[in-house]
């Protein structure tokens, strides 16, 4: 993930990410350098993706702690969280406020990244 190595030089080659139902955000460079998997822990880092994000995931995911968790790694004043009613998946067909509410959150991303150079 290019956003999340410390140190790095200029703007990410994106200006907004979405994230569906994540998993645990590893260190690039601990797999890369040390052959390792380290986990990064949100409130020993702090926010390192600075651009808008969302943030998708559902009430019933039992993974949702891992989507909560690269929610905080975000910076908060351009992050937006959607929680639907369902699991592990994307919501789709008789789901449309859901969908909508997902759609509106991903404008407001993009709306958001068309504002500044991030």
């Amino acid at each position: 993930m290019y956003i999340i190595r410390k140190g790095l030089q200029g703007s990410p080659p994106f200006k907004c990410a979405v994230f569906f139902s994540t998993i645990k955000v590893h260190d690039p460079t601990a797999l890369e350098h040390k052959g390792g998997a380290k986990i990064v822990i949100p409130t020993a880092v702090g926010e390192l993706i600075r651009i808008p994000t969302v943030h998708i995931w559902g009430e019933k995911d039992p993974g949702h702690q891992d989507s909560e968790d690269l929610r905080m790694l975000c910076d908060q004043r351009l992050a937006t969280t959607v929680i639907h009613s369902g699991g592990h998946e994307v919501p789709g067909l008789g789901k449309s406020s859901e969908v909508s509410g997902i759609v509106n959150a991903v404008r407001r991303a993009i709306f958001l990244a068309s504002l500044s150079n991030f």
